[in-house]
């Protein structure tokens, strides 16, 4: 994009485009020569941006923004050495509760547990017969999302109600983002979806398993379903069950993520458009991922997929004052 204010702005804008450099960190001198080279009319260029400097809004607003600069430039390097390197989230086999907890979840960076699940009940589930366990009755489920704008964001009008059987054959013969049941479709709080935790064998350590009313979530669909990229105010712990889901995470300390954000997401603006520095993994049945809070991500089944998050970890977990998208 060109640094001409005569191309960026009408005339009586100069002042702004003036007061734009300034803050994004351009040396006077510099807009001095750009403003001459530029916009010859201009009687004393440098003039102009000595009552840009001087203007007492700018000298209040300008400590606060180079301030926020610093920060940036700061999160950025923490950044950059962290995911020096890397392109994929790391695996681990046999990861502990304590190495969990220690190097993970306070460091706030994601793992897999591959095989984490290997033995349990819940391997075992498959579409018809997972919806058996819930019976006749209609279950909730999201369904036209391809007609919506933004299908995540707009959840509440995409709610429909369908016979657990009918939702399982559509799951296993549909492809694409149309139709999903996921955490805001509440069903595991329902009283038919009790017995199904009884199918999870999580080691002590791992969840606060005395508090787990309204923190598990089934996440339930064809393949080609997809969640947009975003960002939770909470961790979570990601157990795949059925099929392959793939997910891209990007770090919440990267500021080119924070610009034109929609709410908790990034509109319909995919991670690798505005970054390169993207972690991926595909996770298998019986893989455990930790999402860390505040960490944008977005999320592609493979495969029909059954998937389940858990929210009750063992340390404080709710950090609802994170949103950037609403500042």
């Amino acid at each position: 994009m060109s640094d001409s204010p005569r191309e960026r702005f009408h005339s009586d804008d100069t002042v702004s485009w003036v007061a734009a450099r300034l803050m994004e960190g351009h040396l006077p001198a510099d807009i001095v020569i750009t403003l001459a080279r530029h916009d010859p009319s201009l009687k004393d260029p440098e003039d102009t941006v000595i009552q840009v400097l001087e203007s007492p809004i700018f000298r209040v607003a300008f400590p606060k923004i180079r301030a926020a600069r610093r920060l940036a430039l700061a999160a950025s390097l923490q950044r950059r050495v962290r995911l020096s390197g890397r392109g994929s989230v790391e695996r681990r086999k046999g990861l502990t509760a304590a190495a969990l907890y220690d190097n993970y979840v306070h460091a706030h960076r994601p793992v897999v547990i591959s095989g984490f699940a290997e033995g349990w009940p819940a391997l075992a589930w498959r579409h018809q017969s997972l919806a058996q366990r819930f019976g006749d009755e209609p279950i909730e489920v999201l369904d036209n999302r391809l007609q919506a704008d933004h299908p995540d964001r707009d959840f509440k009008a995409l709610k429909t109600k369908i016979k657990p059987s009918d939702f399982a054959k559509r799951v296993e013969e549909e492809l694409g983002n149309n139709l999903y049941l996921v955490a805001n479709n509440h069903l595991m709080a329902q009283q038919r979806s009790k017995s199904l935790t009884e199918d999870f064998c999580f080691p002590e350590g791992f969840l606060d398993l005395e508090n787990h009313q309204g923190c598990n979530s089934l996440w339930w669909g064809p393949a080609g379903t997809k969640t947009a990229a975003h960002h939770d105010t909470c961790h979570a712990l990601f157990l795949q069950l059925r099929g392959r889901k793939q997910f891209h995470f990007a770090s919440p300390l990267d500021p080119r993520l924070m610009m034109n954000l929609d709410g908790y997401y990034q509109g319909h603006r995919d991670l690798h458009s505005l970054t390169d520095q993207i972690l991926e993994t595909t996770l298998m049945p019986g893989d455990l991922l930790l999402i860390p809070v505040g960490w944008w991500h977005q999320v592609e089944a493979l495969d029909a997929s059954i998937g389940m998050s858990f929210t009750n970890l063992l340390v404080p977990n709710r950090f609802d004052d994170y949103r950037p998208g609403f500042l």
